[in-house]
């Protein structure tokens, strides 16, 4: 497995941490804007989802590039995010505009 193998230089390692370590902190930053809205589930964890979504959708980049076959990375994104969504009756209605 490419996990196990530590063939990347530390340079590079830290570089590509800090840019997914990145990543994840703003996923999990809109997960919790979401759960402020009433759009996202409120009792699911932001974290713990975020490094979900990121290896998810990582995985699937990796798939579909190999595959060429990008729809994969949606196909991957919709169920997940449908299992973050809050229920309608539990959305908080929106202000309107007027």
């Amino acid at each position: 497995m490419l996990a196990a193998e530590d063939d990347l230089e530390s340079e590079l390692r830290e570089r590509v941490q800090n840019v997914l370590g990145r990543v994840e902190s703003s996923l999990a930053s809109a997960l919790r804007d979401g759960q402020r809205d009433g759009s996202i589930r409120p009792d699911a964890d932001a974290q713990e989802f975020s490094g979900v979504l990121l290896a998810a959708l990582q995985g699937a980049s990796l798939i579909a590039r190999a595959a060429r076959e990008p729809a994969r990375i949606a196909a991957t994104a919709t169920p997940l995010l449908a299992l973050l969504a809050a229920k309608p009756a539990a959305r908080r209605p929106r202000p309107s505009r007027g």
